[in-house]
């Protein structure tokens, strides 16, 4: 499909997060390593600025950045992930997450 009026596709990352209603389990994660990494990777050819850099492979001390970066993306990609299904009572699993949601309606959880 052309696109004649200067739209522009939809990016391919951070990917659209979408999750039905009553799921068990949410899916927040905008990507994983590899999605971070081809990200990164892509706006390195993208910038007129870095035409020049060609050096691509892991020996590369820029490319240990980047994919020490897109590591510690995923790390935090994954427990942000975590710690937004102990947000949703259907979706928690955590007894003290559980017993924090219920609280705020007035009850309290019996001990143990």
């Amino acid at each position: 499909m052309s696109c004649d009026n200067n739209c522009r596709q939809a990016a391919a990352f951070p990917k659209p997060i979408f999750n039905r209603p009553g799921l068990a389990t949410i899916d927040y994660r905008i990507g994983s390593y590899s999605d971070l990494r081809g990200h990164m990777l892509s706006l390195l050819d993208a910038s007129p600025a870095l035409a020049d850099w060609t050096h691509r492979l892991p020996d590369d001390p820029g490319i240990a950045l980047i994919e020490a970066a897109a590591e510690v993306g995923d790390i935090l990609s994954f427990y942000q992930d975590l710690y937004a299904n102990e947000a949703y009572l259907r979706s928690a699993k955590w007894r003290d997450s559980v017993g924090d949601l219920v609280r705020l309606l007035g009850y309290r959880l019996a001990p143990g």
